[in-house]
């Protein structure tokens, strides 16, 4: 599923639009500081630098969500080889 980045909102999560529909993002397999945490802004400043502006791609694991309701997914700066479509990445916002 292809999305472009529209804002960063801390080093794993970020804002995307796809088709025009925003959605929060929380990058799978990153973990980086929390607000007030050292390293915080580095990691912040470091998801910034590698992704706003750009166009990435989201592949969904087994879970959707979490508890805050932002969807989970793998970022890919390239297609993926084995990737989800459009349709599929839909379906599963919908669930």
């Amino acid at each position: 599923m292809q999305a472009e980045v529209v804002s960063i909102v801390d080093g794993d999560t970020i804002d995307v639009e796809i088709d025009g529909v925003p959605v929060r993002v929380r990058l799978i397999g990153v973990n980086t500081p929390e607000q007030n945490e050292q390293g915080y802004d580095e990691a912040t400043q470091y998801t910034t630098a590698q992704l706003l502006g750009k166009t990435v791609y989201l592949e969904l694991d087994k879970g959707t969500y979490d508890v805050y309701g932002r969807t989970l997914a793998y970022v890919w700066l390239k297609l993926p080889e084995k990737g989800i479509t459009a349709e599929d990445f839909v379906d599963n916002l919908h669930n």
